[in-house]
């Protein structure tokens, strides 16, 4: 039995409560992206650990039930909600601290509301919480059967009427949806469907597309086309059939369209006059002469506009050879697509956000000639745009040259630093820093051309997270928690809590903050969970937090001796009670097995793939990341990757320090897959990389930003943009990618240009681009000429790189 057949979800729900605590729903119902808040609770609410009424607060059943949360982490259930409507009512748990110690099973016998004189206290007590419970949807006092939405000849389309089972689809915007969903035509197609919604049994075809048609591969309209999809993508085809996806459409949507795949074939009949890509309407007027860009080789800036005037704006290049080709618009102030084209004039990819979004393609082209076409998306929207497109060739093994997009300073004529970087749902950039020693906030384009906005924050700024789910930007320093809209427009909470070091925040809006020693998880609407401090421990450098806020983790070092340092990584539960606890070995245990090298946790993070990641750094080969962090068993071959002498470590008097990082197991803390990285010079010399910043991208190749004291793999070879990189300068800015199998290093690269030090503060990857923030403290690092601050600004400077992580 489903959630949504159940009185006890119905019962719980309260529409106006929901619609109150989420403003992000309200508008979301209201835009008619759902049909209301109930309908938003059982499709992602319940996932997302929201609360449905005033009667259920998700944070404090968990915090109470320790078994729930490690289930709902391990994705037994879908949120606390799921276990307590399913378990928890009929095994007397409480849903709130109002209802502490009261047992609910006999109201819901059964599932069902059972509204007899034995139930009046508690009926009353939980009205007086929820709203009269069955105000909001219909609560059945019995099983009844479930009435055909739709006749035949659909009879799959049956069920409880109270709300229809939740579409994936129904997660995107509705000005997203129509750009391929055509009522008109889904109608006309579907005989069936117009008579419903002759009926009044579906308010209009894309209800019933939502909530039946793509799954049962119904065509949205003529800019879509299903078999064709399917035909021309049989990986997605077996993904559809074991359920990864409902339809070609959601796959398209969340990954077909930025994987450059298209929606329809291209044009093969040079008679018909349909266009070559039917979600792009026809232009008015004669086609734009191409502008030739030449053979693509680096990064090509160009900032032009289309409109009612020119509505298409055409570019063309050519591959010398297969190539990985990057592209971004951005800087719109309306809506525009753009394509690639190849020379025989059919579609290779399309990028098409609603509105002012960015666009972006990174696709992998063969030689030959290819058009670039950027198209103004209907009348009237008229708009400028920079479009930046590089190519590199494709080579085996690391990159020599990171065709970096925009690399430049960022700040002010004073003293700046970064804190840390994220890319947003909106496909831009937020920057975090102290500029001329002031908490600031910046937004920037996708492709790191423009600065779109600056908000100074006042204080100090530490950290900054963002909520991958809603884009809500969580800040922290010396001015506590200030927690601002996707766009930094809006200031929606602030926390005088003092001064936080480090901030993480869950897809549910739970974020959890760090003050010296002392760990707090706190609620979205910023009321206190939880909290912990762990004296015993030396240094707690950094923090994160699950995606779905029932775990946090910790990590740091414990002076154990006067002369060693052993590192942990320590999991947390909702209550912030101890779940695992990684390496931190006692001093006897450590020193006995020979593991006597000063060894620390530096960063931790969750990444776009969900996993777990560990930074750590130790002086010496003979560290406790050699052991497998639960006993003192050596890490197997498959857990310690080691390819060449970089990732050998050793010992040497003088050694500075190297890193280890590591994919680590969220539910156990065993190590998956881990390296050393360490920097060497000719005469042996050396140990000396260190990290500041770790995340991973969807597929979980990892990427860390730090600084580099001595020559790392194939420096000399290494070029920045086609920009070779200035002699050796100790503590140069560097950045390294290693691919998900930890096998392969992508690109190992300093930033330097001339007797530059500092270091990569944060690291950030999303939309097919990655973003390095970092700060400048001597000398000049390379940038590019496009750059918003293409030279230092003066005194200490923040600088931001940006590029396609093809």
């Amino acid at each position: 039995m489903s959630l949504a057949d159940l009185g006890v979800t119905q019962a719980f729900f309260n529409e106006a409560y929901y619609l109150a605590q989420n403003p992000d729903v309200q508008s979301a119902v209201s835009s008619g992206a759902f049909q209301s808040g109930y309908q938003h609770f059982l499709a992602f609410g319940v996932r997302e650990g929201r609360n449905p009424s005033a009667g259920f607060d998700a944070a404090y059943y968990l915090l109470r039930n320790p078994d729930v949360a490690q289930a709902v982490q391990m994705g037994s259930f879908e949120g606390p909600f799921a276990h307590f409507a399913l378990f928890g009512v009929e095994e007397g748990r409480s849903p709130a601290p109002e209802l502490e110690g009261t047992n609910l099973s006999q109201v819901f016998e059964g599932g069902w509301v059972d509204r007899s004189y034995r139930n009046l206290v508690l009926l009353r007590q939980l009205d007086s919480l929820v709203g009269e419970v069955g105000t909001s949807v219909t609560v059945p006092t019995a099983p009844e059967p479930a009435p055909v939405l739709v006749a035949a000849p659909v009879p799959q389309e049956t069920g409880a009427a109270a709300v229809p089972p939740p579409p994936p689809l129904a997660q995107f915007a509705e000005s997203t949806l129509r750009q391929f969903f055509d009522e008109g035509s889904y109608l006309a197609a579907n005989g069936d469907v117009a008579a419903a919604v002759q009926s009044g049994t579906f308010q209009n075809g894309l209800q019933h597309f939502l909530l039946f048609g793509a799954r049962e591969g119904r065509d949205p309209g003529p800019a879509f086309d299903n078999a064709y999809y399917l035909a021309r993508n049989p990986d997605v085809a077996a993904a559809i059939r074991q359920k990864a996806f409902e339809s070609p459409l959601e796959h398209f949507l969340l990954f077909g369209r930025f994987e450059g795949r298209s929606p329809l074939p291209p044009l093969t009949n040079p008679g018909t006059t349909a266009p070559v890509e039917p979600v792009v309407p026809p232009i008015s007027g004669p086609t734009p002469v191409p502008s030739s860009l030449g053979a693509l080789a680096g990064t090509r800036t160009l900032r032009e506009s289309v409109g009612d005037s020119a509505p298409q704006d055409a570019y063309q290049f050519t591959l010398a050879s297969a190539s990985k080709v990057s592209l971004v618009l951005d800087g719109l102030s309306a809506n525009a697509r753009v394509q690639i084209l190849n020379g025989s004039g059919a579609v290779v990819a399309t990028s098409d956000q609603p509105g002012s979004l960015a666009e972006g393609i990174n696709q992998r082209l063969g030689a030959g000639a290819y058009q670039v076409l950027v198209s103004q998306a209907a009348a009237g929207q008229n708009t400028g745009y920079n479009l930046v497109i590089s190519g590199v060739a494709e080579t085996t093994g690391a990159l020599t040259n990171l065709e970096v997009t925009t690399a430049t300073y960022l700040g002010t004529a004073g003293t700046d630093s970064a804190s840390a970087v994220e890319i947003s749902p909106n496909r831009e950039i937020i920057v975090a820093g102290n500029f001329n020693g002031v908490a600031q906030l910046q937004r920037l384009s996708l492709s790191g051309q423009q600065v779109l906005a600056t908000v100074p924050l006042g204080g100090t700024m530490n950290d900054m997270d963002l909520n991958r789910s809603n884009g809500q930007i969580v800040a922290a320093g010396s001015l506590g928690v200030k927690i601002y809209d996707d766009r930094a427009n809006t200031l929606v909470r602030s926390l005088a809590i003092g001064a936080v070091d480090r901030v993480a925040v869950a897809n549910n809006g739970n974020f959890a903050t760090l003050s010296d020693r002392t760990i707090t998880l706190w609620s979205a609407a910023g009321q206190a969970i939880a909290q912990t401090t762990l004296a015993s421990r030396t240094d707690i450098a950094d923090i994160a937090i699950s995606l779905n806020g029932t775990q946090v983790y910790a990590t740091g070092y414990t002076q154990k001796s006067a002369d060693l340092q052993v590192p942990f990584v320590t999991a947390f539960d909702a209550s912030l009670k101890p779940l695992w606890n990684q390496w931190d070995y006692g001093a006897t245990t450590a020193l006995n097995g020979g593991k006597a090298a000063d060894s620390r946790g530096v960063r931790i993070s969750i990444g776009q793939d969900g996993g777990l990641y560990f930074l750590g750094r130790t002086d010496g080969g003979n560290s406790v990341f050699t052991w497998n962090g639960s006993s003192t068993s050596a890490l197997g071959s498959g857990q310690l990757i080691q390819t060449d002498a970089y990732n050998t470590p050793y010992n040497l008097p003088g050694a500075i320090t190297m890193i280890y990082y590591a994919r680590l197991d969220p539910l156990s803390g065993a190590v998956v897959k881990s390296q050393f990285a360490l920097t060497r010079k000719g005469s042996g010399e050396g140990n000396s990389f260190g990290g500041d910043s770790i995340t991973a991208d969807t597929a979980g190749n990892v990427y860390i930003g730090g600084y580099a004291y001595a020559t790392i793999a194939n420096r000399d070879s290494t070029a920045i943009a086609g920009q070779t990189v200035g002699s050796y300068s100790a503590n140069e800015p560097a950045v390294l990618s290693v691919s998900a199998d930890f096998s392969t290093r992508r690109y190992w690269n300093t930033f330097n240009e001339s007797g530059a030090s500092g270091t990569v503060n944060g690291f950030a990857v999303g939309y097919g681009r990655a973003a390095a923030f970092g700060t400048v403290k001597t000398g000049a690092v390379i940038t590019t000429a496009s750059a918003p601050n293409p030279s230092a600004l003066g005194g200490q400077d923040a600088f931001l790189a940006t590029w396609s992580t093809l």
